[in-house]
């Protein structure tokens, strides 16, 4: 239905979500920050999901950016492989993250959902292999897959 931009300096990522969340996009530190202290909550679950510690380091290390003078470099720039189940999880709503290559849904991992007439959907497109855009879908639209590491690694009580 609708697709908008968001600045494109490195945080685009983190800017489009702070939008959806009703927040400005130069929100982008706090959704970084948000996403820090999701990783340092949960470490233990997010090293099992990761695979290993040295991994967690890296999404601890890719998201602890706070520069506001410049743009984030490429080692600082969102990846969906890596914060897709971090925000889905945060801000306990249903992601939808679109692409020409594959497109997922991802479900909060430890937390019991809203009801479904609170449900928040955020869905973003990944485009040019480097930006992200938010993306209005509209009514009825059909749901990408679920992403398989949901189903593995959630908790009993966000299975609702």
């Amino acid at each position: 239905m609708h697709v908008q931009g968001v600045k494109p300096d490195g945080n685009y990522g983190f800017r489009a979500i702070a939008v959806y969340l009703g927040l400005h996009e130069d929100a982008w530190a706090t959704i970084r920050y948000n996403l820090i202290e999701e990783l340092h909550i949960f470490r233990t679950q997010y090293v099992v999901i990761f695979g290993c510690d040295d991994q967690w380091t890296r999404v601890y290390n890719s998201l602890n950016f706070f520069t506001l003078d410049r743009g984030a470099p490429i080692e600082h720039w969102m990846t969906m492989s890596d914060m897709d189940l971090l925000i889905a999880s945060k801000f306990n709503v249903i992601l939808q993250v679109l692409s020409a290559a594959h497109s997922f849904t991802y479900f909060p991992l430890l937390s019991t959902p809203p009801p479904s007439y609170r449900h928040v959907a955020i869905a973003i497109g990944y485009v040019n292999n480097n930006y992200y855009v938010q993306v209005a879908l509209t009514e009825g639209y059909p749901m990408p897959p679920i992403m398989p590491q949901w189903v593995h690694f959630r908790h009993d009580c966000a299975t609702t």
